[in-house]
């Protein structure tokens, strides 16, 4: 088996430099990798290490983490904490700063990051959201899914608008007319998972929606 050559490579903060000199107790092989952190600490770690995603950094990703909690749990009282616009204030830092967060290969690792007005101050946030349409049903979506979480980028949109929204969602374009998959399953009166299968089987757009094009006359 040949083996993979991680020189170059990203994981978390840390880039391969180079395969070290030596294997690791357990035989595996090791990489001189340099953190990204304001140190710039070079670090030894084993390949299956890197490849799984347990080491992130040189050990700065956890004390930075537990600093940041400490840093907002300080600034701000318990009433502000406990709110939902707080809850989801944080789940923004904390998809698009931290890199131990799952989902942050989505956000902060496509290059998705929080405006400094909003990263730096809570208050700030929760004043644009309340005067910005903020219910407790809604959720905060971007107009611009490759764009940052800005005030001129957000707005609060149900869960049925967010879905036609993400970046996943299918686009089709026929008959002059373009949609989601979502917003043509519901124009023609069927489920989106109906026009899903069709595609797999290898049904063209064309064949998908002429037939309800000419049924339901969309306009």
């Amino acid at each position: 088996m040949t083996k993979e050559n991680l020189t170059g490579r990203t994981f978390g903060r840390l880039t391969v430099l180079k395969e070290a000199d030596e294997r690791s107790k357990n035989g595996y092989v090791q990489w001189v990798c340099q953190c990204s952190c304001r140190d710039k600490t070079v670090v030894i770690i084993p390949s299956y290490r890197l490849r799984s995603g347990h080491t992130r950094s040189c050990g700065c990703l956890q004390r930075d983490t537990v600093a940041n909690g400490n840093i907002c749990r300080e600034k701000y009282p318990v009433t502000e904490r406990s709110t939902r616009l707080y809850r989801i204030w944080r789940g923004i830092l904390a998809r698009t700063s931290y890199d131990s967060q799952t989902c942050y290969k989505n956000y902060g690792g496509r290059g998705i990051t929080m405006c400094d007005e909003w990263r730096d101050n809570f208050i700030s946030f929760r004043n644009w959201a309340l005067s910005n349409g903020y219910a407790d049903d809604l959720s905060i979506d971007r107009l611009d899914n490759d764009g940052d979480y800005t005030p001129s980028n957000c707005k609060w949109s149900t869960r049925k608008e967010q879905n036609n929204n993400q970046r996943s969602n299918l686009v089709l374009s026929f008959d002059g007319k373009t949609h989601t998959a979502s917003q043509w399953a519901e124009l023609m009166g069927i489920t989106k998972s109906c026009i899903y299968k069709r595609i797999r089987r290898g049904y063209s757009v064309e064949a998908i929606l002429k037939e309800f094009i000419e049924r339901t006359k969309v306009t």
